[in-house]
């Protein structure tokens, strides 16, 4: 069950620097309200610097890691963007210590001008700082709710089945090659339904796969070396089967990729929580 696929929250570092004019640091705030959550999807399981800093304000940053699986807290833009350095960007207050300060390289920015208040980012990294994004509304992926995101370049088949058996099977295609964003073409939800309901599921796409050449009387036929003789078929391959179980606490979302593998198909999983 996709439950059980879902990682523990990644280790949150929270730092602080006294800010400038030497004033004494303060307790760490309380994890803001609004902002952008951020969290990983790599079918090759490309990750990013850890841990990385931002700013919360101009005197004081913070450390987060931006892992698989499980957002991170919310994060506060700053001027429409929020920044990713590899060391502290504050400069410390004592005049000696910022003599030699120099303001440490950025990893990667992300722009978040047109995001929603509460808002999650898609990291996509091609290396530990090239990265390609898409931002989604948290308002469209709600509590209680799953999702499926078809990321990949093929389109994808999901059949659901309250019952369990498929008898009653509800089939709904996603159209692939949108790498770039969401839309209802690409989408499924699950939503309305209560705390601990269960949805058997299949997702499916149409694909090419090897299977024994067979002779009379079904046995298999073998070439002059003693092989066994195989040709390529176009299939119904199945990535997944399996059922959903809904969460009061939580957003269940599952992402389908292209497989860098072999040419099919990956699911990833995504744990949106407070």
């Amino acid at each position: 069950m996709l439950a059980a696929l879902v990682a523990a929250a990644p280790v949150q570092a929270q730092s602080s620097r006294a800010g400038k004019g030497g004033a004494a640091a303060q307790a760490e705030p309380k994890e803001a309200k609004s902002g952008v959550r951020f969290v990983i999807c790599s079918a090759k399981n490309v990750k990013v610097k850890s841990p990385l800093w931002y700013k919360v304000n101009d005197e004081e940053a913070k450390t987060v890691t931006i892992s698989a699986r499980t957002a991170t807290p919310r994060i506060k833009p700053q001027g429409g963007k929020v920044v990713f350095y590899e060391d502290n960007p504050i400069p410390p207050a004592e005049k000696e210590a910022a003599k030699d300060w120099k303001e440490p390289k950025v990893v990667f920015t992300v722009d978040t001008a047109g995001a929603a208040s509460k808002a999650f980012c898609i990291v996509m990294p091609e290396t530990e700082t090239k990265v390609d994004t898409i931002m989604l509304s948290e308002s469209d992926f709600p509590k209680k709710g799953v999702h499926l995101i078809n990321l990949s370049q093929k389109n994808v088949k999901i059949s659901t089945s309250v019952k369990g058996d498929f008898t009653d099977a509800k089939i709904t295609m996603l159209k692939g090659g949108n790498t770039k964003g969401v839309s209802s073409s690409n989408k499924w939800s699950l939503t309305g339904a209560n705390h601990g309901d269960q949805l058997a599921f299949q997702i499916t796409y149409e694909g090419v796969k090897e299977q024994r050449v067979k002779g009379t009387g079904g046995k298999s036929i073998k070439d002059e070396k003693g092989k066994v003789r195989k040709e390529k078929v176009k299939s119904e391959i199945t990535v997944r089967r399996s059922k959903f179980v809904v969460s009061e606490r939580q957003s269940l979302i599952s992402i389908l990729v292209d497989d860098p593998a072999r040419d099919g198909v990956k699911l990833l999983s995504i744990q949106l929580a407070d």
